[in-house]
């Protein structure tokens, strides 16, 4: 499992298919009227949740230790983030997947912040998954901003019939520069610690432990005014351990392998109006270990809207090109100037664990204090 400042990916890697079963026109904006934008997003939220449960590819037979990392590259702590469909590597905010962003607020008030984020993800077929990180950020005088973060995983399962109980830790440092007014870049290095166990019937069958180590670099650039252009380059490396009953010799085997993930991301951002923007993503991912090789495209597109001076309106969509539509919304509330509280809500967020743990819904919370 990897989370990075915006981002957590979960691998596990198993042969033994019993490890896994539990885990079973842009510029135009500016002339839009307030009205017309929260209307056309509330119809179009409606529309591509609809769509979003009837569509999308069989990938059972992919193996899970492929998918998995694949799917939960699509999460972030930041409920910002999360309701405007996980679109931000363009985003100039430090909630950003990209690390570039940062730095970008050059002119910021305070130099510190802290953020506590809390998600839940609930599965159709039992699992939760409870999600607890925080992030401090400082912004040095002459080196850019530095952006430690820790996350801790617990997971809930019943356990009379298959279950999967899945705990982690996560810990990173990020940092970014603004060398320019149009250039910034970031880098972030992470390391997760994740412990798996399967069973049934209130026994524990299978157990599985890896330790991922990534890596990820960023650019943001803003060529044009109230246009921001991004790109994130991340690759990390999984070796794991799986213990299972081999009943072959009635004991215990063990199986070790390494699972490898490379992702590009590149995104823009366009502020169409005061404090209003509208933001798109394309990822391209590729997974790969012993059992062969995964790749994704996803495309993520949100906006985000000022309502009042202390009230934003998120509504976003992620489009996997296999055909899955997964629909987001959320609000922001900011009731003083350094401070913010966001909500989000996410459907079907993860399809490719959907042969295993069924349709996922998404619950997060998420607030920044600066001083």
């Amino acid at each position: 499992m990897t989370a990075v400042s915006g981002t957590l990916v979960v691998k596990s890697r198993s042969r033994w298919r019993l490890v896994f079963l539990g885990l079973t026109k842009l510029l135009s904006f500016r002339t839009i009227k307030i009205n017309n934008v929260l209307v056309t997003s509330f119809y179009f939220a409606i529309w591509v949740n609809i769509i979003g449960f009837a569509r999308g590819e069989n990938l059972s037979n992919v193996d899970f230790s492929l998918r998995l990392p694949a799917a939960l590259s699509r999460f972030s702590p930041y409920s910002d983030v999360a309701g405007a469909g996980g679109a931000s590597i363009g985003s100039p905010y430090k909630t950003s997947l990209n690390p570039a962003a940062t730095d970008w607020d050059a002119a910021a008030l305070y130099p510190f912040d802290v953020s506590p984020q809390y998600s839940a993800i609930l599965f159709d077929r039992g699992l939760t998954l409870h999600v607890a990180s925080g992030a401090a950020s400082w912004k040095t005088n002459d080196w850019g901003t530095l952006q430690p973060a820790v996350a801790l995983v617990r997971s809930v399962s019943g356990t009379s019939n298959s279950f999967t109980l899945l705990d982690g830790e996560y810990a990173q440092i990020q940092w970014g520069q603004k060398f320019t007014d149009q250039l910034a870049i970031g880098v972030n290095v992470n390391y997760t610690s994740l412990d798996t166990k399967m069973g049934s019937n209130g026994s524990i069958l299978a157990r599985n432990t890896d330790d991922t180590y990534d890596i990820r670099s960023g650019i943001l650039g803003t060529p044009l005014n109230h246009l921001l252009i991004g790109a994130v380059f991340d690759y990390a490396i999984s070796p794991s351990t799986s213990v299972f009953p081999d009943f072959r010799c009635m004991c215990l085997s063990q199986l070790n392998d390494t699972t490898y993930q490379a992702l590009v991301r590149s995104g823009v951002s366009f502020e169409y109006a005061d404090k209003s923007s509208v933001l798109a993503d394309y990822q391209h991912g590729i997974f790969w270990n012993s059992t062969g090789t995964f790749s994704t495209d996803r495309v993520n597109f949100g906006i985000e809207h000022q309502i009042l001076p202390w009230l934003y309106a998120r509504v976003g969509v992620a489009y996997d090109l296999r055909g899955v539509v997964s629909p987001t919304a959320g609000i922001g509330i900011y009731p003083i100037n350094n401070l913010s509280i966001d909500i989000a809500f996410q459907s079907n967020m993860f399809p490719e664990l959907v042969p295993e743990l069924g349709r996922s819904k998404l619950f997060s919370v998420s607030a920044a204090l600066a001083f």
